[in-house]
């Protein structure tokens, strides 16, 4: 019994060490050595401005349209962590002005495996967001290939998800999310079986709030994207911030099993020589 849980215990050492190893940070962003904001939305690897402090992983960031005066911008007065974030605002007149993050060094999207997105997101009390992943090669963000979460003027939460032939917003919301106070939202996308869960932290740590949403089923990724939620006024806009965003590949769960499986094997043949 002693030795069984002590092959277990190595076992998930082993295991915890392989994830570890094995995922791949596609992007990582806290925007703090960014001093300047690309005005353009032109969204490609070839001609995208990278912003930050990594050569990989900042990723490409641009705006998603260019309509209007007010926008997006790099700030330095609210921050989740570090010293600066993205602001984003919303004037009189003004179509959304979205921002989003393009994988750095290729437009090749991922297509299989398991991605978590995550960004930490801030609103005022009249502004709101849409967080979504998506395929640049394809179309823009208002293509069908972005599955994600919205969070509406008055706080609700409403998963963003493939109905079978189009996308639709959950009909009841799934969490209100207050104004004026740091919340991160996570995405776990499984492209192999074409589903999502949304996790939320509103300061405690993570929690599962919505679980196998469906996809569309030729979902391929490659960026991450950001929109406000809001009606223009210049006087007070509507305004949401975005910080320490990333996007990373991990292990499908088939693998670590089968890693696993192999351990244990290794393990209980070394056990036995040594009787």
């Amino acid at each position: 019994m002693r030795r069984a849980s002590v092959l277990l215990l190595i076992v998930g050492f082993v295991m915890g060490v392989s994830v570890a190893a094995n995922a791949e940070m596609i992007i990582s962003q806290n925007f703090d050595n960014t001093t300047t904001f690309p005005d353009e939305h032109v969204f490609t690897t070839s001609d995208a401005t990278a912003l930050g402090d990594a050569a990989t992983t900042v990723a490409k960031w641009k705006l998603l349209s260019l309509v209007g005066d007010s926008g997006t911008s790099v700030t330095n007065d609210l921050y989740y962590s570090g010293t600066q974030s993205i602001v984003t605002e919303r004037g009189t007149g003004d179509t959304p002005r979205g921002f989003g993050g393009l994988r750095t060094g290729t437009d090749i999207p991922i297509e299989d495996g398991i991605l978590v997105a995550e960004a930490r997101l801030r609103r005022n009390s009249i502004g709101g967001y849409l967080f979504f992943v998506g395929d640049n090669t394809t179309a823009s963000y208002t293509d069908v290939k972005c599955p994600g979460a919205s969070v509406w003027i008055d706080g609700n939460l409403k998963a963003r998800y493939w109905n079978g032939s189009a996308w639709a917003y959950s009909a009841n919301p799934i969490v209100n999310v207050p104004a004026d106070t740091w919340v991160g939202l996570k995405y776990v996308i499984d492209l192999d079986n074409n589903q999502f869960d949304i996790w939320y932290d509103s300061g405690s740590g993570y929690t599962e709030i919505a679980s196998d949403l469906a996809m569309e089923s030729t979902l391929d990724v490659n960026y991450v994207g950001f929109n406000p939620n809001g009606t223009g006024n210049d006087s007070n806009p509507p305004t949401f911030w975005i910080d320490d965003v990333s996007l990373e590949l991990v292990p499908e769960p088939s693998t670590l099993a089968l890693l696993a499986c192999g351990l244990i094997g290794l393990l209980a043949y070394a056990w036995r020589k040594r009787k």
